[in-house]
């Protein structure tokens, strides 16, 4: 679960400040309750950042565990598109009906640990990989970016994908000739 700060923990945060000072007033002497409630701001401050940036991060497994049922997986398609202009283009794609395969590309993902990056154009990716299971799930996804999110770690997360665009069993279909 990813947890940010927005509106919400800082108006619970004030709330609570708000509620602490009259309770230290009441027990303790005025000088003690101002320092505890400055120290209690100080320490909400803390773990609410502390949460916000570590809400940034995240894994392949958990950003698509709502998406991606694996026991019912039904079918993958893989769109190839040309990012060297200012506007991506998609150029070819190809459907994935084999369940095998699909587990193969997903489990290349599956070690992939991410970082939040709000200011990226996520469209812009090499790939964009639709999952079809219960749900629809899609992704955009180049070496270095998943969406909206920086790939930290060193993983080979497109050795299916590469190896599926060399195969001959892979019917491709160009979409620059539509």
């Amino acid at each position: 679960m990813n947890i940010t700060i927005d509106g919400i923990h800082w108006t619970l945060s004030i709330m609570l400040i708000l509620l602490l000072i009259p309770i230290f007033m009441y027990f303790f002497k005025k000088q003690i309750a101002i320092r505890l409630s400055m120290a209690t701001v100080l320490l909400l401050t803390v773990i609410l950042l502390f949460l916000g940036y570590r809400g940034q991060f995240t894994t392949f497994e958990e950003y698509a565990s709502n998406g991606i049922q694996m026991d019912d997986l039904h079918r993958m398609q893989i769109i190839i598109n040309d990012v060297s202009s200012d506007y991506s283009e998609s150029i070819a794609l190809a459907n994935i009906h084999n369940e095998e395969v699909i587990r193969q590309v997903l489990d290349d993902f599956s070690n992939v640990e991410l970082k939040r990056d709000a200011d990226v154009r996520y469209y812009d990716r090499k790939y964009r990989i639709q999952i079809t299971s219960r749900n629809y799930f899609s992704f955009y996804v180049d070496e270095d970016y998943l969406d909206h999110y920086e790939i930290i770690n060193d993983t080979d997360h497109l050795n299916t994908i590469r190896s599926l665009i060399e195969s001959d069993d892979v019917h491709w279909v160009d979409l620059r000739d539509e």
